[in-house]
C-alpha cells in the first residue's frame, strides 16, 4: 500500500481493515481509532514480513555463495542491489573482557603484553583491531577460542535492498 493509497495528504485516510476512506474532520472518533488500530496491526505484519524476507534472502545468498554462483554478499538481482551481512561477521566483541582474559593467560598463550596491547585501541572502552588480531591468530590459533568466549551473539541478519537506478534507467531507454 503506498502513501497515495492511504491518502493522508487529502485530509483523509483509508482504513486498511475495511477499505473505507475516512475524512479526518468528519469521521467518528471510533472510526478513527479503528483505522489507527488496523494501521498498527498492518505495521506489525509488515515488520514480520520484512524479517521473513530478510531471512529467505540471506539463506538464498548463502546457498549461492556455497554453490559458487555468487562471490560476494552484495549483488544485483534484477532491478535491485541486494546486500546481506556475512554470516561470519559475528556479534559485538566485548573487547575489555577479551583483553583482560588474554593478559591473564598471556604466558600460557606465549604472548607478550605488547602483542596483546597491539590488538586493541586504548579508549575508555577497548575496541579490537581486527588486522592485528588476525595476524596474531595465524601464529596462535588458540586465540579464536578467546574471541568466541568474549563475543556477543550476532544480530539477526538483514538484507538491504535498493532500487538500482542504473538498471532501471537502462531498462527504460532500451
Amino acid at each position: 500500500m503506498s502513501r497515495l493509497d492511504l491518502a493522508p495528504d487529502t485530509g483523509s485516510v483509508v482504513n486498511p481493515a475495511t477499505g473505507e476512506k475516512l475524512s479526518l474532520a468528519q469521521a467518528s472518533t471510533e472510526a478513527l481509532a479503528g483505522a489507527r488500530d488496523a494501521l498498527v496491526y498492518l505495521g506489525r505484519q509488515r515488520t514480520e514480513a520484512i524479517a521473513m524476507l530478510d531471512e529467505e534472502i540471506a539463506r538464498r545468498t548463502d546457498q549461492a555463495i556455497r554453490a559458487g554462483r555468487l562471490t560476494q554478499y552484495t549483488f544485483t538481482a534484477g532491478a535491485f542491489k541486494v546486500s546481506v551481512s556475512s554470516p561470519t561477521a559475528g556479534g559485538k566483541v566485548r573487547a575489555g573482557e577479551l583483553r583482560a582474559a588474554l593478559l591473564a593467560d598471556r604466558d600460557r598463550l606465549g604472548l607478550t603484553a605488547e602483542a596483546i596491547a597491539g590488538m586493541f585501541t586504548p579508549k575508555t572502552t577497548y575496541t579490537l583491531r581486527r588486522a592485528a588480531w588476525n595476524a596474531l591468530v595465524k601464529q596462535v590459533p588458540k586465540l579464536t577460542e578467546y574471541l568466541e568466549l568474549h563475543t556477543e551473539e550476532p544480530p539477526r541478519r538483514t538484507a538491504k535492498v535498493e532500487r538500482n537506478n542504473l538498471i532501471e534507467t537502462t531498462a527504460r531507454t532500451a
